[in-house]
Protein backbone atom coordinates (compact mmCIF):
# COMPACT_ATOMS: atom_id res chain seq x y z
CA UNK A 1 0.00 0.00 0.00
CA UNK A 2 2.68 2.14 0.94
CA UNK A 3 4.52 2.23 -2.45
CA UNK A 4 0.70 2.24 -4.23
CA UNK A 5 0.54 5.98 -2.58
CA UNK A 6 3.78 6.54 -3.19
CA UNK A 7 3.65 5.46 -6.91
CA UNK A 8 0.22 7.37 -7.51
CA UNK A 9 1.29 10.85 -5.89
CA UNK A 10 5.02 10.70 -7.96
CA UNK A 11 3.07 10.12 -11.45
CA UNK A 12 0.29 12.30 -11.68
CA UNK A 13 3.07 15.16 -9.93
CA UNK A 14 0.46 16.45 -7.04
CA UNK A 15 2.67 18.67 -4.90
CA UNK A 16 0.11 20.04 -1.91
CA UNK A 17 1.12 20.92 1.32
CA UNK A 18 -1.50 17.87 2.59
CA UNK A 19 0.04 15.50 -0.49
CA UNK A 20 3.76 16.61 1.09
CA UNK A 21 2.48 15.54 4.20
CA UNK A 22 1.38 11.74 3.18
CA UNK A 23 4.45 11.35 1.75
CA UNK A 24 6.86 12.29 4.66
CA UNK A 25 5.12 9.90 6.63
CA UNK A 26 5.13 7.21 4.05
CA UNK A 27 8.53 7.16 3.17
CA UNK A 28 9.50 7.60 6.54
CA UNK A 29 11.12 11.29 6.12
CA UNK A 30 9.34 13.14 8.81
CA UNK A 31 10.81 10.62 11.62
CA UNK A 32 12.80 11.46 14.29
CA UNK A 33 13.98 8.47 16.04
CA UNK A 34 15.95 5.72 14.37
CA UNK A 35 14.63 2.08 14.93
CA UNK A 36 17.19 -0.78 15.93
CA UNK A 37 15.83 -4.36 15.66
CA UNK A 38 16.81 -7.21 17.02
CA UNK A 39 17.77 -10.21 14.59
CA UNK A 40 18.13 -13.77 15.34
CA UNK A 41 20.96 -15.48 14.18
CA UNK A 42 22.74 -18.26 16.25
CA UNK A 43 25.56 -17.65 18.95
CA UNK A 44 25.83 -14.13 17.60
CA UNK A 45 24.16 -11.04 18.81
CA UNK A 46 22.90 -8.74 15.89
CA UNK A 47 20.53 -5.72 15.40
CA UNK A 48 19.45 -3.85 12.23
CA UNK A 49 19.54 -0.03 12.95
CA UNK A 50 17.51 1.40 9.63
CA UNK A 51 19.36 4.22 8.17
CA UNK A 52 18.06 6.83 5.45
CA UNK A 53 20.22 8.66 2.51
CA UNK A 54 17.94 11.38 3.83
CA UNK A 55 16.40 12.22 6.57
CA UNK A 56 15.91 14.93 9.37
CA UNK A 57 18.91 16.25 11.69
CA UNK A 58 16.66 14.94 14.84
CA UNK A 59 16.60 11.39 13.05
CA UNK A 60 20.89 11.25 12.59
CA UNK A 61 21.31 12.87 15.82
CA UNK A 62 19.44 9.42 17.55
CA UNK A 63 21.13 7.30 15.21
CA UNK A 64 24.60 9.04 16.81
CA UNK A 65 23.33 8.04 20.28
CA UNK A 66 22.09 4.33 19.41
CA UNK A 67 25.42 4.10 17.63
CA UNK A 68 27.59 5.24 20.72
CA UNK A 69 25.56 3.18 23.41
CA UNK A 70 26.21 -0.22 21.12
CA UNK A 71 29.86 1.11 20.67
CA UNK A 72 30.51 1.14 24.40
CA UNK A 73 29.17 -2.56 24.96
CA UNK A 74 31.56 -3.46 22.35
CA UNK A 75 29.77 -4.07 19.22
CA UNK A 76 31.04 -4.09 16.10
CA UNK A 77 29.25 -2.03 12.94
CA UNK A 78 28.73 -3.25 9.56
CA UNK A 79 28.44 -0.46 6.91
CA UNK A 80 26.57 -0.25 4.00
CA UNK A 81 28.60 1.76 0.62
CA UNK A 82 28.67 1.07 -3.09
CA UNK A 83 31.72 3.58 -3.67
CA UNK A 84 34.69 1.68 -3.61
CA UNK A 85 37.18 2.19 -1.10
CA UNK A 86 41.02 3.20 -2.22
CA UNK A 87 42.57 0.85 0.91
CA UNK A 88 46.10 2.61 0.32
CA UNK A 89 44.76 5.82 1.18
CA UNK A 90 41.78 4.55 3.94
CA UNK A 91 41.57 5.49 7.36
CA UNK A 92 38.89 5.34 9.94
CA UNK A 93 37.54 9.16 10.01
CA UNK A 94 38.03 9.59 6.10
CA UNK A 95 37.89 7.17 3.53
CA UNK A 96 39.06 8.14 0.09
CA UNK A 97 36.87 6.58 -2.42
CA UNK A 98 38.16 5.46 -6.24
CA UNK A 99 36.51 7.58 -8.83
CA UNK A 100 33.86 5.15 -11.12
CA UNK A 101 32.46 7.47 -13.92
CA UNK A 102 31.35 4.77 -16.22
CA UNK A 103 29.91 2.93 -13.58
CA UNK A 104 28.00 5.86 -11.84
CA UNK A 105 26.66 7.10 -15.88
CA UNK A 106 25.44 3.22 -16.13
CA UNK A 107 24.04 3.27 -13.16
CA UNK A 108 22.42 6.65 -14.00
CA UNK A 109 21.05 5.44 -17.24
CA UNK A 110 19.22 1.87 -15.33
CA UNK A 111 17.67 4.09 -12.72
CA UNK A 112 17.37 8.05 -14.19
CA UNK A 113 18.81 8.90 -10.75
CA UNK A 114 22.77 10.61 -10.73
CA UNK A 115 24.08 8.79 -7.53
CA UNK A 116 26.50 10.89 -7.73
CA UNK A 117 24.72 13.98 -6.78
CA UNK A 118 23.72 14.16 -3.04
CA UNK A 119 19.96 12.91 -2.27
CA UNK A 120 19.08 16.54 -1.03
CA UNK A 121 20.14 17.82 -4.69
CA UNK A 122 18.83 15.05 -6.98
CA UNK A 123 16.32 17.51 -9.45
CA UNK A 124 12.94 16.74 -8.52
CA UNK A 125 10.08 18.83 -7.50
CA UNK A 126 8.73 16.78 -5.09
CA UNK A 127 11.61 15.67 -3.23
CA UNK A 128 12.77 19.71 -3.52
CA UNK A 129 9.35 19.84 -1.51
CA UNK A 130 10.15 17.39 1.20
CA UNK A 131 13.55 18.95 1.27
CA UNK A 132 11.82 22.19 2.48
CA UNK A 133 8.71 20.87 4.55
CA UNK A 134 11.37 18.80 6.76
CA UNK A 135 14.51 20.21 6.60
CA UNK A 136 16.35 17.30 5.18
CA UNK A 137 19.57 16.80 5.11
CA UNK A 138 21.99 14.09 3.30
CA UNK A 139 23.01 11.41 5.84
CA UNK A 140 25.96 12.18 7.71
CA UNK A 141 29.53 10.02 6.62
CA UNK A 142 29.83 7.31 9.50
CA UNK A 143 32.61 8.91 11.25
CA UNK A 144 30.79 11.76 11.78
CA UNK A 145 28.12 9.27 13.21
CA UNK A 146 30.42 8.43 15.57
CA UNK A 147 31.33 5.02 13.97
CA UNK A 148 34.63 3.63 14.98
CA UNK A 149 34.92 -0.25 15.08
CA UNK A 150 33.67 -1.12 11.68
CA UNK A 151 33.43 -3.40 8.88
CA UNK A 152 32.66 -2.15 5.07
CA UNK A 153 29.37 -5.17 4.40
CA UNK A 154 28.43 -4.14 0.80
CA UNK A 155 29.47 -4.43 -2.67
CA UNK A 156 31.08 -1.81 -5.33
CA UNK A 157 29.25 0.10 -7.70
CA UNK A 158 31.38 -1.33 -10.62
CA UNK A 159 30.58 -5.11 -9.40
CA UNK A 160 26.91 -4.73 -9.43
CA UNK A 161 26.79 -3.47 -12.99
CA UNK A 162 29.04 -6.10 -13.75
CA UNK A 163 26.43 -8.78 -12.00
CA UNK A 164 23.63 -7.36 -14.00
CA UNK A 165 25.41 -7.34 -17.18
CA UNK A 166 26.43 -10.90 -16.54
CA UNK A 167 22.58 -11.52 -16.63
CA UNK A 168 21.03 -9.19 -18.60
CA UNK A 169 23.52 -7.95 -21.30
CA UNK A 170 25.62 -4.51 -21.63
CA UNK A 171 24.02 -1.78 -20.16
CA UNK A 172 24.68 0.52 -23.36
CA UNK A 173 24.73 4.73 -23.18
CA UNK A 174 23.25 6.74 -25.82
CA UNK A 175 25.19 9.52 -26.88
CA UNK A 176 23.23 11.71 -24.48
CA UNK A 177 24.31 10.02 -21.32
CA UNK A 178 28.26 9.91 -22.81
CA UNK A 179 28.19 13.53 -22.87
CA UNK A 180 26.29 14.26 -20.08
CA UNK A 181 28.97 15.13 -16.88
CA UNK A 182 27.64 13.17 -13.77
CA UNK A 183 26.15 15.80 -11.29
CA UNK A 184 25.05 18.22 -14.41
CA UNK A 185 20.93 17.94 -15.12
CA UNK A 186 20.24 14.63 -16.40
CA UNK A 187 17.73 14.84 -19.26
CA UNK A 188 18.34 11.63 -21.08
CA UNK A 189 15.62 9.06 -19.32
CA UNK A 190 15.87 5.69 -17.77
CA UNK A 191 16.71 2.72 -19.83
CA UNK A 192 13.72 0.82 -19.60
CA UNK A 193 10.70 0.20 -16.73
CA UNK A 194 11.85 -3.89 -17.43
CA UNK A 195 15.37 -2.77 -16.69
CA UNK A 196 14.66 -0.42 -13.76
CA UNK A 197 12.70 -3.35 -11.76
CA UNK A 198 15.61 -5.82 -13.03
CA UNK A 199 17.96 -4.24 -11.50
CA UNK A 200 15.97 -3.27 -8.10
CA UNK A 201 14.85 -6.15 -7.98
CA UNK A 202 17.73 -8.45 -8.44
CA UNK A 203 20.42 -6.36 -7.62
CA UNK A 204 19.76 -3.50 -5.01
CA UNK A 205 17.97 -5.96 -2.70
CA UNK A 206 18.56 -9.17 -3.46
CA UNK A 207 22.28 -9.56 -4.04
CA UNK A 208 23.62 -6.69 -1.52
CA UNK A 209 20.80 -8.51 0.87
CA UNK A 210 22.82 -11.85 0.17
CA UNK A 211 26.07 -10.68 0.83
CA UNK A 212 25.59 -9.26 4.04
CA UNK A 213 23.60 -12.08 5.32
CA UNK A 214 26.49 -14.37 4.29
CA UNK A 215 28.70 -12.11 5.83
CA UNK A 216 27.27 -12.15 9.11
CA UNK A 217 26.66 -16.11 8.90
CA UNK A 218 30.40 -16.35 8.46
CA UNK A 219 32.03 -13.61 10.38
CA UNK A 220 33.52 -14.25 13.53
CA UNK A 221 32.37 -11.60 15.44
CA UNK A 222 29.81 -12.09 18.16
CA UNK A 223 28.29 -8.64 18.70
CA UNK A 224 27.16 -7.14 15.48
CA UNK A 225 25.37 -4.32 14.79
CA UNK A 226 24.00 -3.47 10.30
CA UNK A 227 24.05 0.02 9.30
CA UNK A 228 22.27 -0.30 6.77
CA UNK A 229 18.91 1.00 4.58
CA UNK A 230 15.71 0.46 6.16
CA UNK A 231 14.07 -1.13 3.22
CA UNK A 232 16.50 -3.76 3.43
CA UNK A 233 15.76 -5.43 7.08
CA UNK A 234 12.56 -7.24 5.74
CA UNK A 235 14.56 -9.29 2.72
CA UNK A 236 17.83 -9.91 5.38
CA UNK A 237 15.64 -11.09 8.21
CA UNK A 238 13.93 -13.71 5.54
CA UNK A 239 17.66 -14.85 4.12
CA UNK A 240 18.30 -15.44 7.64
CA UNK A 241 15.57 -17.80 8.65
CA UNK A 242 15.73 -19.56 4.87
CA UNK A 243 19.75 -20.16 6.03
Amino acid sequence: MKKSIYGFIIAIGIVTPSCINILGKVTGLSENTTTLEKINVPNKEVYFLGMRHLGKKEFYESAEKTIKEYQDKGFVFYLEGINKIDSSNFSNDNPRYIKDTLSHKKIRRILGIDLANKYSEIDNPILDNLVTKYSLIDQPKYYKLGVKNYVWVDIPLSELIKKFESTHGIVNLTSCDSVTDLKAPYVCGIANKTTLKQFKNEIIKQYRNEHIVNTVKNSTDKKIVIIYGILHYKGIVELLKVN
